[in-house]
């Protein structure tokens, strides 16, 4: 364990990792790229790079399966994005994440000026969501401090409600009874703070590109001084994979407990099969007793009736000698 004060040595993984990110250091600003799984966060990176640099995915599944990162400039200023394997993937096990999430601390050393949570603006907010809002928490109470939110696909908005700017309906929404709890709640948490963004390179001009860039700056900006400077750092990002660490831990001990459980399952329906058989087997030997009993009973009541017919046909026989005995003596006498 390292003295208090003295900053711990990085593991071999660590340095091994960091080599290949020397590059990323002198920038101005940071934005540390996090969201639901399938929300358009590759694609919104590659929209503030103004190249693709980033895998982007085609529905509701996660391209970035390892941390990322990406220097651009803009207005003369070098900004770094750091993108992050997306949060709620059913198909990306927990441990996955906590790892990536240790390269992100290797990556921002001196931590990050700002955390972009990017959510899909036209997918109804969910259990997705909550769970989501869950993970979160983990990642350290200053992650809403530095953090922000970004609506990405602003122009189904647009065109689903007849906004000039998908702002305009997220601000109109959110005071309304009929908004999402869980949209309330990731709003209060990050101080409304958010933009809506149409980051597909179709949908863009300069003119816009430059208009959200600005908006960002100006959030990170308003973090800046909320904060006093103070960035996340990466030993609050190494809290949050530890989180996921102890969550593939539980997940597995769980997956131990289901595969016990089904085992369980199968040998108690096996020896209720077993059961089944046996009882049915004794119900067959005790029928054919049964069977044979009555068998038994029914020829010796057939040999009783045959006897009996027997001795009365010999009383017949003795009862007509009896009778011819007399005629004779009558006839003779």
């Amino acid at each position: 364990m390292a003295e208090k004060g003295v900053k711990p040595e990085m593991t071999k993984k660590e340095k091994v990792f960091f080599e290949n990110f020397q590059e990323y250091t002198g920038y101005k600003r940071s934005i540390f790229m996090i969201g639901i799984t399938g929300a358009g966060k590759s694609t919104f990176c590659n929209f503030l790079a103004n190249k693709k640099v980033f895998d982007e995915a085609c529905g509701f599944a996660s391209m970035t399966q390892q941390a990322g990162a990406y220097k651009f400039n803009f207005n003369a200023e070098d900004v770094l994005i750091i993108d992050c394997p997306g949060f709620c993937d059913s198909k990306r096990p927990p441990e996955d994440i906590s790892d990536e999430l240790c390269k992100v601390g290797v990556i921002a050393k001196d931590g990050t000026d700002a955390v972009a949570i990017v959510v899909d603006s036209s997918e109804r907010f969910s259990d997705n969501h909550r769970s989501a809002l869950i993970q979160l928490e983990h990642m350290g109470g200053s992650l809403w401090e530095h953090a922000f939110l970004v609506f990405t696909r602003e122009l189904k908005i647009q065109k689903e409600f007849g906004v000039e700017k998908g702002e305009d309906y997220i601000e109109k929404i959110s005071s309304s009874e009929d908004c999402p709890p869980v949209l309330k709640e990731w709003l209060s948490k990050t101080k409304r703070r958010f933009l809506c963004v149409e980051s597909k390179k179709k949908f863009q001009n300069e003119a816009y590109r430059n208009e959200k860039c600005t908006k960002i700056f100006s959030l990170i900006d308003q973090i800046r001084k909320d904060t006093k400077n103070v960035r996340y750092n990466s030993s609050i990002m190494k809290q949050g994979a530890k989180f996921f660490k102890q969550l593939s831990e539980d997940r597995k001990t769980q997956e131990d407990m289901q595969r016990l459980a089904i085992q369980m399952e199968q040998q108690r329906q096996d020896d209720k099969q077993a059961l089944e058989a046996a009882q049915r087997r004794l119900g067959e030997a005790q029928r054919d007793a049964n069977e044979k009993n009555e068998r038994d009973v029914k020829r010796i009541q057939d040999a009783h009736n045959r006897i009996d017919e027997m001795n009365r046909r010999h009383e017949q026989d003795r009862q007509r000698c009896e009778q011819e005995r007399r005629n004779l003596y009558t006839q003779f006498h």
